[in-house]
């Protein structure tokens, strides 16, 4: 009898196969890891993490970038990448929420939906170059904004967590904000009232173009993200947490 092999499973076999291993030489020669005798700071925080979520301490790499940046990746052992210049420029409480969206993304498995994502955006980036624009249009069209959809969600419980871990409204919000306009100078000139009305008007746009737009994001625009932050950090269940945590 033959073995059916579904599309999620040649999807995760091509990410493991072509798109992780294509990475490892890079991460590993390009990089420099979080360890218990180097980026310290980090280690501790990553481990107090950890602690928290019953999780043990993934691989972090510290790598070279203008931008504030921190992602995770990999499949069956993911591991957190995480730039230079945001280790530099965040505080520790602004660094916990970064780390604690991260570590509760590993929690919930979220990499392995991203790595099949990844996988399927390789293999249609293969299939564009073969000349079969019809099904890359048709997967750009139709499929992405169901997985952005689904990233956005990903975002807003994850920014919960990190809030959770961070212990302090101001300071996630801090982050975002830094994130948004990798500018860590400029976040004080922002008034967080302002910028979160600005989700009224974007929800209040219309047009099938418009509405394409807003959901081809991957990531929450940024008053959305502060918004269901600020109703997270009022809500019981965030004060219960919070509480919880305080006392060890």
């Amino acid at each position: 009898m033959v073995n059916k092999i579904t599309c999620e499973e040649s999807l995760t076999n091509f990410y493991k196969k072509v798109s992780q291993d294509m990475q490892r030489p890079d991460l590993l020669g390009k990089t420099a890891q979080v360890t218990p005798n180097q980026f310290k700071r980090v280690y501790s925080i990553a481990k107090d993490i950890a602690e928290i979520l019953n999780i043990v301490v993934p691989d972090i790499f510290v790598y070279q970038d203008v931008y504030y940046r921190a992602d995770v990746d990999g499949l069956d052992v993911p591991w957190i990448e995480i730039s230079a210049k945001l280790i530099e420029d965040f505080t520790d409480d602004e660094l916990k929420f970064v780390l604690g969206k991260l570590f509760a993304s590993i929690q919930c498995k979220h990499n392995k939906h991203e790595a099949i994502s990844k996988a399927l955006n390789d293999v249609t980036g293969y299939i564009g170059v073969i000349d079969s624009f019809h099904m890359l249009d048709a997967y750009k069209l139709n499929l992405m904004p169901t997985i952005n959809s689904w990233r956005r969600c990903v975002c807003y419980s994850t920014d919960a967590c990190g809030l959770l871990i961070s212990g302090s409204f101001k300071a996630s919000v801090s982050a975002i904000l830094k994130q948004i306009l990798n500018n860590s100078n400029l976040v004080s000139e922002i008034n967080v009232k302002d910028y979160i009305e600005k989700s009224t008007e974007i929800q209040q746009m219309t047009g099938k173009m418009v509405e394409y737009s807003k959901l081809d994001e991957a990531v929450p625009y940024g008053p959305y993200r502060l918004l269901e932050l600020l109703r997270y950090a009022s809500s019981e269940r965030c004060t219960t947490v919070l509480l919880e945590l305080s006392r060890g």
